[in-house]
């Protein structure tokens, strides 16, 4: 089983706070969102980057503010749980950049002959 998908399917819901957050109502489609998303990324197979730990709100505040992170907790299989937190990374799998205004237009261009076609 490869744990590290956990991580990615975790992540892509909004990450471990907001993955706990919720009225007890929520959970189910939680759950069934979390197994259909999983299934998902293992039939895609591999990834190339994933978060090496799933914070919770004390380490994301402490981050946010310079603080020291509290070690992480590993859960299950503690060679696994070794495995995941030494392959993944430190950031997000998320990556944002700034477009150049060169770029920018060159989509709105784009945008703009679509919807010409739609019409």
């Amino acid at each position: 089983m490869p744990f590290h998908f956990i991580h990615v399917v975790i992540e892509g819901m909004g990450g471990w706070v907001n993955f706990c957050k919720g009225e007890e109502k929520d959970f189910e489609f939680k759950r069934l969102r979390f197994i259909e998303s999983y299934k998902t990324i293992r039939k895609r197979g591999d990834v190339a980057d994933y978060p090496r730990r799933l914070m919770g709100i004390s380490n994301q505040q402490n981050a946010m503010n310079g603080f020291k992170l509290a070690q992480p907790r590993l859960v299950g299989d503690p060679d696994r749980a070794i495995a995941v937190l030494s392959n993944g990374s430190d950031g997000s799998s998320l990556r944002v950049i700034t477009l150049s205004e060169q770029g920018a237009q060159m989509i709105k261009d784009k945008a703009a002959g679509i919807f010409k076609l739609a019409m």
